[in-house]
Protein backbone atom coordinates (compact mmCIF):
# COMPACT_ATOMS: atom_id res chain seq x y z
CA UNK A 1 0.00 0.00 0.00
CA UNK A 2 2.82 2.42 0.82
CA UNK A 3 4.52 1.57 -2.47
CA UNK A 4 1.31 2.24 -4.39
CA UNK A 5 0.77 5.52 -2.54
CA UNK A 6 4.28 6.73 -3.39
CA UNK A 7 3.65 5.81 -7.03
CA UNK A 8 0.57 8.05 -7.11
CA UNK A 9 -2.17 5.41 -6.91
CA UNK A 10 -5.74 6.51 -6.25
CA UNK A 11 -7.46 5.85 -2.93
CA UNK A 12 -9.64 3.21 -4.61
CA UNK A 13 -6.61 1.29 -5.83
CA UNK A 14 -4.99 1.56 -2.42
CA UNK A 15 -8.11 0.16 -0.78
CA UNK A 16 -8.26 -2.71 -3.29
CA UNK A 17 -4.58 -3.49 -2.69
CA UNK A 18 -5.15 -3.48 1.05
CA UNK A 19 -8.11 -5.86 0.81
CA UNK A 20 -6.17 -8.16 -1.53
CA UNK A 21 -3.06 -8.39 0.64
CA UNK A 22 -4.64 -8.52 4.08
CA UNK A 23 -7.56 -10.67 2.92
CA UNK A 24 -5.21 -13.03 1.12
CA UNK A 25 -3.19 -13.54 4.31
CA UNK A 26 -6.36 -14.17 6.33
CA UNK A 27 -7.52 -16.64 3.67
CA UNK A 28 -4.26 -18.60 3.88
CA UNK A 29 -4.57 -18.83 7.67
CA UNK A 30 -8.18 -20.02 7.34
CA UNK A 31 -7.25 -22.72 4.81
CA UNK A 32 -4.54 -23.94 7.17
CA UNK A 33 -7.06 -24.08 10.05
CA UNK A 34 -9.50 -26.05 7.88
CA UNK A 35 -6.90 -28.82 7.55
CA UNK A 36 -5.78 -28.68 11.19
CA UNK A 37 -8.68 -28.55 13.59
CA UNK A 38 -11.47 -26.92 11.58
CA UNK A 39 -13.72 -24.37 13.19
CA UNK A 40 -12.26 -24.97 16.64
CA UNK A 41 -8.66 -24.62 15.47
CA UNK A 42 -6.36 -22.34 17.42
CA UNK A 43 -4.95 -21.23 14.09
CA UNK A 44 -7.76 -18.67 14.13
CA UNK A 45 -5.39 -16.52 16.18
CA UNK A 46 -3.39 -16.15 12.99
CA UNK A 47 -6.23 -13.95 11.67
CA UNK A 48 -5.73 -11.73 14.70
CA UNK A 49 -2.03 -11.51 13.90
CA UNK A 50 -2.89 -10.45 10.35
CA UNK A 51 -5.20 -7.72 11.67
CA UNK A 52 -2.50 -6.46 14.03
CA UNK A 53 -0.09 -6.38 11.11
CA UNK A 54 -2.57 -4.25 9.18
CA UNK A 55 -3.02 -1.86 12.10
CA UNK A 56 0.75 -1.42 12.45
CA UNK A 57 1.63 -0.94 8.78
CA UNK A 58 -1.53 0.59 7.24
CA UNK A 59 -2.63 3.50 9.48
CA UNK A 60 -6.12 4.66 8.54
CA UNK A 61 -9.19 6.41 9.84
CA UNK A 62 -11.51 4.40 12.05
CA UNK A 63 -14.32 4.50 9.46
CA UNK A 64 -12.07 2.95 6.82
CA UNK A 65 -10.85 0.26 9.22
CA UNK A 66 -14.44 -0.65 10.06
CA UNK A 67 -15.18 -1.10 6.34
CA UNK A 68 -12.27 -3.53 6.04
CA UNK A 69 -12.69 -5.59 9.21
CA UNK A 70 -16.03 -7.38 8.53
CA UNK A 71 -14.62 -9.09 5.43
CA UNK A 72 -11.50 -10.14 7.34
CA UNK A 73 -13.50 -11.50 10.27
CA UNK A 74 -15.91 -13.45 8.07
CA UNK A 75 -13.20 -15.20 6.08
CA UNK A 76 -12.44 -17.77 8.80
CA UNK A 77 -15.99 -19.15 9.33
CA UNK A 78 -16.69 -18.89 5.58
CA UNK A 79 -13.71 -21.16 4.84
CA UNK A 80 -13.92 -23.62 7.76
CA UNK A 81 -17.70 -24.22 8.02
CA UNK A 82 -18.77 -25.37 4.49
CA UNK A 83 -18.72 -29.12 3.92
CA UNK A 84 -18.48 -30.05 7.58
CA UNK A 85 -20.96 -31.88 9.77
CA UNK A 86 -22.56 -30.05 12.65
CA UNK A 87 -19.75 -28.91 14.95
CA UNK A 88 -19.56 -30.46 18.38
CA UNK A 89 -20.17 -28.37 21.53
CA UNK A 90 -16.43 -28.51 22.23
CA UNK A 91 -15.62 -27.14 18.77
CA UNK A 92 -18.22 -24.40 19.17
CA UNK A 93 -16.89 -23.36 22.54
CA UNK A 94 -13.34 -23.20 21.18
CA UNK A 95 -14.58 -21.21 18.18
CA UNK A 96 -16.48 -18.69 20.33
CA UNK A 97 -13.55 -18.24 22.71
CA UNK A 98 -11.07 -17.77 19.86
CA UNK A 99 -13.43 -15.56 17.84
CA UNK A 100 -14.09 -13.20 20.77
CA UNK A 101 -10.33 -12.88 21.24
CA UNK A 102 -9.78 -12.15 17.53
CA UNK A 103 -12.68 -9.67 17.54
CA UNK A 104 -11.09 -7.84 20.48
CA UNK A 105 -7.78 -7.71 18.60
CA UNK A 106 -9.59 -6.32 15.55
CA UNK A 107 -11.25 -3.54 17.55
CA UNK A 108 -8.03 -2.64 19.40
CA UNK A 109 -6.13 -2.72 16.12
CA UNK A 110 -8.66 -0.42 14.44
CA UNK A 111 -8.46 2.06 17.30
CA UNK A 112 -4.66 1.91 17.25
CA UNK A 113 -4.57 2.35 13.48
CA UNK A 114 -6.79 5.42 13.80
CA UNK A 115 -4.52 6.81 16.55
CA UNK A 116 -1.42 6.37 14.37
CA UNK A 117 -3.23 7.98 11.42
CA UNK A 118 -4.23 10.94 13.61
CA UNK A 119 -0.65 11.35 14.78
CA UNK A 120 0.55 11.38 11.19
CA UNK A 121 -1.96 14.13 10.39
CA UNK A 122 -0.90 16.12 13.44
CA UNK A 123 2.75 15.82 12.45
CA UNK A 124 1.85 17.09 8.98
CA UNK A 125 -0.23 19.89 10.49
CA UNK A 126 2.72 20.94 12.65
CA UNK A 127 5.09 21.17 9.73
CA UNK A 128 5.95 24.27 7.79
CA UNK A 129 5.65 24.88 4.08
CA UNK A 130 7.99 27.71 3.32
CA UNK A 131 6.96 30.60 5.52
CA UNK A 132 3.60 28.97 6.37
CA UNK A 133 2.73 26.92 9.44
CA UNK A 134 -0.23 24.58 8.94
CA UNK A 135 -2.85 24.84 11.68
CA UNK A 136 -5.84 22.70 10.69
CA UNK A 137 -7.50 21.23 7.62
CA UNK A 138 -10.55 23.20 6.47
CA UNK A 139 -11.40 21.58 3.15
CA UNK A 140 -10.69 18.81 0.70
CA UNK A 141 -11.04 18.66 -3.07
CA UNK A 142 -9.99 16.71 -6.11
CA UNK A 143 -6.64 18.49 -6.34
CA UNK A 144 -5.73 18.22 -2.67
CA UNK A 145 -6.40 19.57 0.81
CA UNK A 146 -7.02 23.13 1.96
CA UNK A 147 -5.48 24.15 5.28
CA UNK A 148 -5.80 27.12 7.55
CA UNK A 149 -2.20 28.29 7.84
CA UNK A 150 -0.29 31.09 9.52
CA UNK A 151 1.88 33.33 7.36
CA UNK A 152 4.94 33.99 9.54
CA UNK A 153 6.15 36.81 7.32
CA UNK A 154 2.95 38.85 7.01
CA UNK A 155 1.54 37.70 10.37
CA UNK A 156 -1.90 36.65 9.14
CA UNK A 157 -4.04 33.59 8.49
CA UNK A 158 -4.23 32.27 4.93
CA UNK A 159 -5.99 29.41 3.18
CA UNK A 160 -3.25 27.11 1.89
CA UNK A 161 -4.19 24.72 -0.89
CA UNK A 162 -1.73 21.79 -0.87
CA UNK A 163 -1.66 19.48 -3.87
CA UNK A 164 -2.21 15.85 -2.87
CA UNK A 165 0.66 13.34 -2.90
CA UNK A 166 -1.06 11.23 -5.56
CA UNK A 167 -1.49 14.27 -7.81
CA UNK A 168 2.14 15.34 -7.57
CA UNK A 169 3.20 12.53 -9.89
CA UNK A 170 0.96 13.87 -12.70
CA UNK A 171 2.45 16.75 -14.67
CA UNK A 172 -0.91 18.00 -15.98
CA UNK A 173 -2.18 18.42 -12.42
CA UNK A 174 0.88 20.47 -11.51
CA UNK A 175 0.20 22.62 -14.57
CA UNK A 176 -3.43 23.04 -13.53
CA UNK A 177 -2.27 24.10 -10.07
CA UNK A 178 0.10 26.65 -11.58
CA UNK A 179 -2.67 27.86 -13.91
CA UNK A 180 -4.90 28.63 -10.95
CA UNK A 181 -2.15 30.68 -9.34
CA UNK A 182 -1.39 32.57 -12.56
CA UNK A 183 -5.02 33.24 -13.46
CA UNK A 184 -6.11 34.41 -10.01
CA UNK A 185 -3.02 36.55 -9.39
CA UNK A 186 -3.98 38.68 -12.42
CA UNK A 187 -7.30 39.67 -10.85
CA UNK A 188 -7.95 42.39 -8.30
CA UNK A 189 -11.75 42.38 -7.97
CA UNK A 190 -12.99 42.34 -4.36
CA UNK A 191 -15.31 39.55 -5.52
CA UNK A 192 -12.48 37.21 -6.60
CA UNK A 193 -10.52 35.26 -3.99
CA UNK A 194 -7.07 36.81 -3.71
CA UNK A 195 -3.90 34.76 -4.21
CA UNK A 196 -0.93 35.81 -2.08
CA UNK A 197 1.73 33.27 -2.99
CA UNK A 198 2.55 30.11 -4.90
CA UNK A 199 5.52 27.84 -4.38
CA UNK A 200 7.09 24.46 -3.77
CA UNK A 201 8.53 23.35 -0.43
CA UNK A 202 11.99 21.80 -0.04
CA UNK A 203 10.48 18.30 -0.17
CA UNK A 204 8.48 18.97 -3.34
CA UNK A 205 5.04 19.87 -1.94
CA UNK A 206 3.20 22.39 -4.15
CA UNK A 207 1.09 24.96 -2.34
CA UNK A 208 -1.08 27.96 -3.17
CA UNK A 209 -1.66 30.63 -0.52
CA UNK A 210 -4.99 32.49 -0.75
CA UNK A 211 -6.87 34.89 1.47
CA UNK A 212 -8.66 33.09 4.27
CA UNK A 213 -12.45 33.48 4.02
CA UNK A 214 -14.83 33.02 6.94
CA UNK A 215 -18.24 31.80 5.77
CA UNK A 216 -19.54 29.02 3.51
CA UNK A 217 -20.10 28.28 -0.14
CA UNK A 218 -23.58 28.75 -1.57
CA UNK A 219 -24.13 25.05 -2.24
CA UNK A 220 -23.73 24.39 1.47
CA UNK A 221 -26.04 27.32 2.25
CA UNK A 222 -28.79 25.81 0.08
CA UNK A 223 -28.26 22.34 1.58
CA UNK A 224 -28.70 23.76 5.06
CA UNK A 225 -31.64 26.11 4.57
CA UNK A 226 -33.17 25.49 1.15
CA UNK A 227 -33.55 28.03 -1.69
CA UNK A 228 -32.22 31.51 -1.03
CA UNK A 229 -34.20 34.74 -0.94
CA UNK A 230 -34.41 36.54 -4.33
CA UNK A 231 -32.76 39.63 -2.84
CA UNK A 232 -29.71 37.60 -1.81
CA UNK A 233 -29.56 35.81 -5.17
CA UNK A 234 -29.62 39.22 -6.91
CA UNK A 235 -26.63 40.34 -4.85
CA UNK A 236 -24.84 37.06 -5.61
CA UNK A 237 -25.43 37.51 -9.34
CA UNK A 238 -24.24 41.12 -9.43
CA UNK A 239 -21.07 40.41 -7.48
CA UNK A 240 -20.24 37.25 -9.43
CA UNK A 241 -20.74 39.22 -12.65
CA UNK A 242 -18.27 41.85 -11.40
CA UNK A 243 -15.67 39.15 -10.84
CA UNK A 244 -16.26 37.50 -14.20
CA UNK A 245 -16.28 40.85 -16.02
CA UNK A 246 -12.74 41.54 -14.83
CA UNK A 247 -11.63 37.98 -15.62
CA UNK A 248 -13.08 38.08 -19.13
CA UNK A 249 -11.50 41.48 -19.78
CA UNK A 250 -8.15 39.90 -18.85
CA UNK A 251 -8.78 37.02 -21.26
CA UNK A 252 -9.57 34.48 -18.53
CA UNK A 253 -12.51 32.06 -18.82
CA UNK A 254 -13.34 30.37 -15.50
CA UNK A 255 -15.04 27.23 -16.99
CA UNK A 256 -16.36 25.92 -13.65
CA UNK A 257 -18.88 28.39 -12.22
CA UNK A 258 -21.15 26.47 -9.83
CA UNK A 259 -22.65 26.97 -6.34
CA UNK A 260 -19.60 25.39 -4.66
CA UNK A 261 -17.34 28.01 -6.25
CA UNK A 262 -19.34 31.01 -5.02
CA UNK A 263 -18.46 31.80 -1.42
CA UNK A 264 -20.52 33.95 0.94
CA UNK A 265 -18.12 35.72 3.29
CA UNK A 266 -19.18 36.48 6.84
CA UNK A 267 -18.74 40.23 7.45
CA UNK A 268 -20.14 42.94 9.71
CA UNK A 269 -21.57 44.85 6.77
CA UNK A 270 -25.31 44.58 5.97
CA UNK A 271 -24.57 43.88 2.31
CA UNK A 272 -23.45 40.28 1.65
CA UNK A 273 -19.98 39.76 0.19
CA UNK A 274 -19.55 37.06 -2.45
CA UNK A 275 -16.23 35.71 -3.75
CA UNK A 276 -15.61 33.59 -6.85
CA UNK A 277 -13.29 30.66 -6.09
CA UNK A 278 -11.24 28.03 -7.89
CA UNK A 279 -9.74 29.13 -11.18
CA UNK A 280 -8.03 25.73 -11.40
CA UNK A 281 -9.41 24.85 -14.84
CA UNK A 282 -9.52 28.43 -16.17
CA UNK A 283 -8.31 29.02 -19.72
CA UNK A 284 -6.06 31.98 -20.41
CA UNK A 285 -6.22 33.96 -23.63
CA UNK A 286 -2.77 32.78 -24.76
CA UNK A 287 -3.61 29.08 -24.30
CA UNK A 288 -4.88 26.68 -26.91
CA UNK A 289 -8.53 25.56 -26.39
CA UNK A 290 -9.10 22.24 -24.65
CA UNK A 291 -9.01 19.39 -27.14
CA UNK A 292 -12.29 18.24 -28.61
CA UNK A 293 -13.99 15.54 -26.54
CA UNK A 294 -12.48 16.70 -23.25
CA UNK A 295 -15.07 18.17 -20.89
CA UNK A 296 -13.88 20.13 -17.88
CA UNK A 297 -16.26 21.49 -15.28
CA UNK A 298 -19.38 20.34 -13.46
CA UNK A 299 -21.96 18.73 -15.81
CA UNK A 300 -25.15 20.17 -14.28
CA UNK A 301 -23.87 23.72 -14.71
CA UNK A 302 -21.98 23.30 -17.99
CA UNK A 303 -23.04 25.20 -21.12
CA UNK A 304 -24.60 23.04 -23.89
CA UNK A 305 -21.92 23.84 -26.48
CA UNK A 306 -19.31 22.31 -24.17
CA UNK A 307 -21.06 18.94 -24.53
CA UNK A 308 -20.65 19.27 -28.30
CA UNK A 309 -16.88 19.56 -27.92
CA UNK A 310 -16.72 23.29 -28.59
CA UNK A 311 -14.21 25.38 -26.57
CA UNK A 312 -15.42 27.47 -23.67
CA UNK A 313 -15.60 31.24 -23.94
CA UNK A 314 -17.12 34.07 -21.90
CA UNK A 315 -20.65 32.99 -22.86
CA UNK A 316 -20.03 29.59 -21.26
CA UNK A 317 -19.36 31.28 -17.93
CA UNK A 318 -22.53 33.37 -18.31
CA UNK A 319 -24.60 30.24 -18.90
CA UNK A 320 -23.05 28.49 -15.89
CA UNK A 321 -23.74 31.52 -13.71
CA UNK A 322 -27.36 31.60 -14.88
CA UNK A 323 -27.75 27.89 -14.08
CA UNK A 324 -26.18 28.51 -10.68
CA UNK A 325 -28.56 31.38 -9.87
CA UNK A 326 -31.50 29.18 -10.90
CA UNK A 327 -30.29 26.55 -8.45
CA UNK A 328 -29.94 29.10 -5.67
CA UNK A 329 -33.53 30.29 -6.24
CA UNK A 330 -35.16 26.87 -6.55
CA UNK A 331 -32.87 24.39 -4.80
CA UNK A 332 -32.63 22.21 -7.93
CA UNK A 333 -30.49 22.53 -11.09
CA UNK A 334 -32.19 23.66 -14.33
CA UNK A 335 -34.30 20.92 -15.89
CA UNK A 336 -33.34 19.92 -19.38
CA UNK A 337 -29.72 20.99 -18.89
CA UNK A 338 -27.11 19.23 -20.98
CA UNK A 339 -25.66 17.43 -17.99
CA UNK A 340 -29.09 16.15 -16.90
CA UNK A 341 -29.90 14.86 -20.38
CA UNK A 342 -26.58 13.06 -20.63
CA UNK A 343 -27.04 11.59 -17.15
CA UNK A 344 -30.48 10.31 -18.14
Amino acid sequence: AWALRSAGASSGRLYLAEISMIGGAALCVSLMARSFGGIGSSYMHGVGTVLLFRAAFVPSRLARSLRTLPAMLLIFPAVTLPGRASPSPSELSHFVANYVFVLAIAVIGAIGSNAVWSLHRQVFAARRLGRYRLKRQIGRGGMGDVWLAWDNQLRRDVALKVISEARRARRKDIERFEREALATSRLASPHTVAVHDFGVSDDGVCFLAMEYLDGCDLAELVRRGGPLAPELVLQVGLQACASLEEAHAAGIVHRDIKPENLFLVRTREPTPLVKVLDFGIARLADEQPTQTGTLLGTPLFTAPERWLGQPADERSDVYSLGATLYYLLTGVPPRGSAGENVGA
